[in-house]
């Protein structure tokens, strides 16, 4: 299991899930990976914008998301949290799903973070772009979160995704460790 996944998956754990084969496997693995360092980068603005803001833009309607797509509801079912029909995932503190998120949970439409000089500084908005897009035309034209059988998947098409998750996730190490080689 992959450091960053360590503390973060409470139950079952992902190698114990029989019915996936190694190379999904894998992938799930590193899928948490992005998606936790893509969290830590816009956790900062979600914070200063999003929980004083009265738009809403967290609903229920777009958690329900992380429920129907196979792939997400395969990582929501690691955690150990109920969906509420009513609230989705929020709760007074905000979103309880650590992994797992629907896309759009990244993706900010509100000026007063896009024009945040700090969010710009910070390249959170590529790096947000590429997170959304890595699982572009994983069959076909279809999205990875919008395949609903995961074992269509061809064992190539899931080393690429794979490949560009890692990609991104060192470009992202790089940026936040400019001294480091």
């Amino acid at each position: 299991m992959l450091p960053g996944l360590v503390g973060l998956l409470a139950m079952p754990d992902i190698d114990a899930m029989d019915a996936l084969d190694q190379p999904l496997t894998n992938l799930f693995e590193h899928y948490v990976d992005l998606e936790t360092q893509i969290r830590n980068l816009t956790a900062p603005f979600s914070h200063q914008y999003c929980q004083g803001c009265s738009g809403a833009c967290c609903q229920e309607a777009i958690c329900k998301e992380s429920v129907e797509s196979p792939f997400l509801s395969t990582l929501v079912g690691m955690q150990t949290i109920r969906y509420d029909p009513a609230r989705g995932w929020q709760s007074t503190a905000g979103c309880r799903l650590e992994f797992g998120r629907p896309l759009v949970c990244y993706e900010y439409f509100c000026e007063e973070v896009l024009e945040s000089e700090n969010f710009q500084n910070a390249c959170i908005q590529e790096f947000i772009r590429r997170f959304v897009s890595i699982g572009s035309k994983a069959h076909g034209n279809t999205h990875l979160l919008c395949i609903s059988d995961l074992d269509i998947l061809t064992p190539r098409k899931i080393d690429k995704i794979r490949d560009n998750i890692l990609l991104l996730l060192a470009e992202i190490a790089r940026v936040r460790s400019p001294t480091e080689p």
